[in-house]
This record gives C-alpha cells, sequence and structure tokens, in this order.
C-alpha cells in the first residue's frame, strides 16, 4: 500500500462511521439500559465519548426513539448559540451534537461536558464567529484562562521530537506526518509495510534481538 497516495487528499481518506444502536424501549429489563449507569456516566454517553474520542471515527450515527431524537433536535440550536453559533461542519458539527445528546440524556443542561466542549469554551479552538458568554464560559471551565491569542503560538515545536520518535519508520517524509496524525495507527501501518518489504511474519519475529523464528 502507498502510504503517499493513501493520505495525499482527505477526501481520499478512508472513512469510518460509529453506529449506536439505542432504540429500544427495554421493556424486559424494566429500565432503559443504554440510561443505566456504568461506572460515574450512563452507558450510551460512555459509548458516545469513546467514539468521539477515535481518531478514526468521521461521524457518530445514533438511531434512538423518536422522542429523544427530537429533543435532541431540539436542543442543537441551543448548544450552538451557546457555544458562539460554531459552523455545522467537522469537527464543530460533532462537538454540538455529542454535547446536546449529553445534554438530553444526562435531563440537565451542561450536566456533563465533552472536553472538546470545554475547548471551544477555552479557546482552544480559536475565535467563534460570535463571542461566547462570559458567564456560560465561567459554567463550563471554571476559572481555568481562556486563550486569547491564536492557539498555535502556544505549542511547543515537535518536529523533530517525532522524527527521533519514528525514525525506525522513515521511508519518505510523509511517514512522520502519517505519525504525528495517527500514532499507534501509523506504526501498525509501517509494520505490515515492512513485513510486506522484507517478507517477514510479524508473529515469528523478535525484533529486539534481530531473531526470526521458522
Amino acid at each position: 500500500m502507498n502510504l503517499k497516495a493513501l493520505f495525499r487528499k482527505k477526501d481520499e481518506m478512508p472513512k469510518c462511521s460509529a453506529v449506536i444502536v439505542a432504540a429500544g424501549s427495554s421493556q424486559r429489563m424494566g429500565t432503559d439500559k443504554v440510561f443505566m449507569k456504568l461506572g460515574p456516566m450512563p452507558v450510551l454517553v460512555r459509548t458516545v465519548l469513546a467514539f468521539q474520542d477515535n481518531p478514526l471515527i468521521e461521524e457518530i450515527i445514533i438511531v434512538t426513539r423518536k422522542d429523544k431524537l427530537e429533543e435532541v433536535l431540539k436542543e442543537v440550536p441551543r448548544v450552538r448559540e451557546d457555544l458562539g453559533y460554531l459552523p455545522l461542519v467537522t469537527p464543530t458539527s460533532q462537538i454540538v451534537g455529542t454535547q446536546a445528546v449529553l445534554n438530553v440524556i444526562m435531563g440537565e443542561r451542561y450536566k456533563m461536558v465533552t472536553k472538546e466542549t470545554k475547548g471551544i469554551c477555552k479557546g482552544e479552538y480559536g475565535r467563534t464567529p460570535v463571542p461566547i458568554d462570559e458567564e456560560f464560559r465561567k459554567k463550563i471551565i471554571g476559572d481555568e484562562k481562556a486563550i486569547t491569542c491564536r492557539p498555535a503560538d502556544l505549542l511547543k515545536p515537535e518536529l523533530e521530537k517525532l522524527k527521533k520518535e519514528c525514525a525506525e519508520w522513515i521511508e519518505q517524509d510523509e511517514d512522520v506526518l502519517s505519525y504525528a496524525l495517527f500514532d499507534q495507527v501509523a506504526v501498525k501501518f509501517f509494520e505490515q509495510r515492512r513485513a510486506a518489504k522484507y517478507k517477514i511474519d510479524n508473529d515469528s519475529v523478535n525484533m529486539k534481538d534481530k531473531i526470526h523464528y521458522v
């Protein structure tokens, strides 16, 4: 597989959607399973957050009952207004949609807040089209200091560090970018690429001691 060709354009990247089935009525259980607590949060909330944190998931689709869907659809524009009228494009559309789902599921607005929603309020995604209400911002991030400059200006240079971390895998410049974007996913690809190139069985090789069992 040609990594350069695979990641040349965003539109050419493999797209992956997560479908969460949550439309049942849980009649046999007597209570709605998706709203049952698993640790500190409902099952559905935990599932949504897990998929949202996965960089390979482009969209999250929740199949739910009509009554919940209508509540979420009403909540989306309210969340969007709270967050400074974010444009509904990736990734901000997911941030707004996920927070709207949480607000409906938890039965209280912003009782549980995603780290992405906090990031919007903190300024990590840049300036919003409309300024966020300061009282709302304080409710979400507390006494944390909001970013008022260009967020990228606060980042430390990492290119040389990344080059050292993935040095053994670099065959072309794009490999460093792939590692920066996809981390362990990229490493798995590099392992498979090396195995195909040198006819290595990954299950039979000990790279630390440079031994290939036969």
